[in-house]
Order: C-alpha cells, then structure tokens, then sequence
C-alpha cells in the first residue's frame, strides 16, 4: 500500500513536535561541532571543553575564556595526520570556536527579544516554550549549523500550522522579519560548521589531491 506523502509528512511533524521535551537544552554546544573544529584534540579534551563550556551555557564571557584558555594551553592537537582541511589551522579552529559562542549568544537574543514574546502572542506561553524546545532539538542534530537548523524547524513549525491561515502567516512574517532584523544588528546570528571558504579548500586540496 502506497502512503500520500504528505500525509507521512504532517505525521513526522506532529511526532517531533510531540515528543520533543527539554533534553536538548537552549544554546547549547553541540559535541558533535566542537570535534568537527577541533579535530586533532584528544577525545578527553574535546569532551571535557564541551563539558565546560555547556556547564556555562549562557555565560558568554565565560565561555570565550574557557575557549582562549584551551588554545592557550596547547590542548587543540597537531594535524597529525592532517584532515586536508581549514581545521587543520588551530587558529583558525579558535576564531571558529568563538564565532560559535557569539552565535549562542545572537541566538538567546533573537529568542528572548522576538521569537518568544512573538509565539506567545500568536499562540500562548507553553506553545512558545514547546517550539523553542524543538530549535534546541534541530540546533544539536545539526551540529549547531545555522541553515540546517532554521530551515528544518521552520518547516516543522509552520507545517504544523498548516491549517489555520492567520497562525501560519503570522509566524512566518514573525520568523522571517525578525531573523533579517538580527542578522542586521549581528552577523554572528548565522553560523555554519561548512562555509564557502571551508568547501572552496576542500575542493582544492582533498578533491583534486593537494595534499
């Protein structure tokens, strides 16, 4: 038996939005991202700066210590062997590790100053917290990348709201409107593991066999 596919759609939708609690917590770092930047430190230390770094969510000045601190005491590793790529450079895995806490932070500010005063007005307060419950979800399953993140929300979001006209035009105005007023007032919003600079090294070195 074939199933209509958006009805499979609308049922992962509702199924993620359902079952996605707090265990993701708000702004947190992805693990996942921090090996990913630092790919030559020692599991031990990828860990343990993730560790600190989430045991500080929330304090950005905290956590761009613990980040300076970690290269400071040389536990990013040598690329040995080399992963072909732009992390390869500990310093530029630094700058990549506090342009990701200034994305947790630009984020927590596009959050508390427009999306959830905004969903609460749409819908009301515990649909607000629900929805910002399920960007943490997509935020660590994408390894804190910006796009991935936005994009898959924001379809889970607004094909929950499918139905009703004035909710579904409302958040999307909401979202759309307030993303371009934050990404204005700072670049930081938007954050990707995999630039254009990143997959233009790629490109010259691994794919063409530069190495």
């Amino acid at each position: 038996m074939r199933v209509c596919p958006l009805f499979t759609l609308v049922f992962y939708v509702l199924n993620t939005v359902s079952h996605v609690g707090t265990q993701q917590a708000f702004i947190s770092v992805s693990y996942p991202a921090i090996s990913r930047i630092i790919p030559h430190a020692t599991n031990a230390n990828a860990f343990a700066l993730a560790q600190g770094l989430n045991t500080n969510t929330g304090k950005f000045a905290a956590q761009r210590t613990l980040v300076n601190q970690f290269f400071n005491q040389n536990k990013a590793g040598k690329p040995n062997p080399k992963t072909l790529s732009l992390y390869d450079n500990s310093t530029y895995s630094k700058q990549k590790l506090i342009a990701l806490v200034n994305n947790r932070q630009a984020i927590n500010n596009w959050w508390s100053q427009d999306l959830t005063p905004g969903l609460t007005k749409i819908y009301n307060a515990a649909t607000a917290t629900s929805y910002k419950n399920l960007y943490a979800y997509f935020d660590s399953r994408y390894i804190n990348s910006f796009s991935y993140t936005v994009v898959y929300w924001m379809l889970t979001v607004l094909m929950k709201n499918m139905w009703d006209e004035a909710a579904y035009n409302a958040t999307t105005d909401l979202i759309a409107n307030t993303m371009e007023k934050q990404a204005e007032k700072s670049a930081t919003l938007v954050f990707e593991i995999y630039t254009a600079a990143f997959e233009a090294n790629h490109n010259q070195t691994y794919m063409k066999g530069k190495w």
